[in-house]
């Protein structure tokens, strides 16, 4: 199946070809109809690897950011989190809220919602502020190994899809949003059209409990699969190897495994009166391999251009490299998100 990132189409200069699997077959070419691109891969297909910037979306948050702004998002989510709470104390029949006509279980929503946002800010302000002080400090004497400061698994990758409680708490935080305006505008007088945004709105927060169901099969479907590197760090400057041991739930049940290299970077753009955080990638290696071919495990080696730059997991722009790898399978498709120790 495709990668789950979506991407501007790709304009790429002339980069050597990658290298292929260990064992593999020898490398083929072929046009592929249509796109007047060249396909080289050491199994069956693979992209010319190369240096690209474009944007991809939906994409985790990875590093730690920059510490900017942290002190304003702690003040602002002050009057949040108190709000939130007295309105819960009101809804739990702890205090009074004069001329309230709503029910209980609606001020109380009410209340945990805002609650909620203003935890989240002042949650995300004071720990972006302690890493801040934490790099200070520490940063320093890590500067010639920083891949020691960055907690890295001695052997494995961290697949930053393997989380399940993010999209659960997502879900209960829509459902507390919303359920205030569903009994404002079902159980009260409400203009049809209105009665069609919320509606969409809640079909929303059903997509949005099927998709964390839907992760939480996947976690537990695959969740034998595991990305080994030979050592820590890998380096840009030398050739990489990779050790993917596939789950026992892919073994044998696909026809092609897609799998990305990638390197990209992240960082917060203003856009009007909003910042966003934004991804772009700026390298790319992809190949295709045939399910017949492959048994337990698959061995990848790698080699980067010159000049490649390394991971950089703090400040306003952090930069890192990821291996994406997906395949159709009966029932609930394998993708994992493996991020890996690159370092000049």
């Amino acid at each position: 199946m495709p990668s789950s990132f979506k991407t501007a189409p790709l304009r790429r200069p002339a980069a050597p070809l990658p290298s292929g699997a260990r064992g593999a077959a020898p490398s083929k070419a072929s046009l592929s109809e249509g796109s007047g691109e060249l396909m080289i891969g050491p199994v069956n297909d693979a992209e010319p690897a190369g240096p690209i910037r474009a944007p991809l979306t939906n994409h985790p948050s990875v590093g730690t950011g920059s510490a900017a702004g942290g002190k304003f998002l702690i003040l602002f989510g002050l009057p949040f989190l108190a709000a939130g709470l007295f309105a819960s104390l009101a809804g739990l029949g702890l205090s009074e809220l004069e001329g309230n006509q709503a029910p209980p279980w609606v001020v109380l929503c009410f209340g945990l919602t805002f609650a909620v946002v203003g935890a989240g800010m002042i949650w995300v302000g004071a720990r972006s502020m302690f890493r801040e002080r934490r790099l200070k400090r520490s940063l320093a004497d890590y500067a010639a190994e920083p891949w020691l400061f960055d907690g890295w698994d001695p052997q494995f990758a961290r697949d930053l899809l393997a989380g399940v409680l993010q999209p659960f708490a997502v879900t209960i935080f829509l459902a507390l949003f919303l359920g205030p305006f569903n009994y404002f505008v079902f159980a009260k007088s409400a203009p049809l059209f209105v009665k069609g945004m919320i509606l969409l709105f809640d079909l929303a927060l059903l997509a949005s409990l099927g998709h964390a169901f839907y992760r939480l099969g996947r976690r537990v479907k695959y969740r034998d699969g595991r990305l080994r590197y030979r050592e820590l760090p890998l380096l840009a400057t030398r050739p990489m190897s990779l050790t993917l041991r596939m789950p026992q739930a892919l073994r044998g049940r696909f026809e092609r495994l897609e799998v990305v290299l990638r390197g990209a970077e992240q960082l917060w753009e203003q856009s009007g009166d909003a910042k966003s955080l934004m991804t772009y990638e700026t390298y790319r290696d992809a190949r295709t391999f045939s399910g017949q071919e492959l048994e337990g495990e698959l061995t990848l080696e790698y080699t980067l251009p010159e000049g490649a730059q390394g991971t950089v997991l703090h400040g306003d722009t952090v930069r890192f490299y990821e291996l994406e790898i997906t395949a159709e399978t009966p029932g609930i498709d394998y993708r994992a998100l493996y991020l890996l120790p690159i370092y000049r």
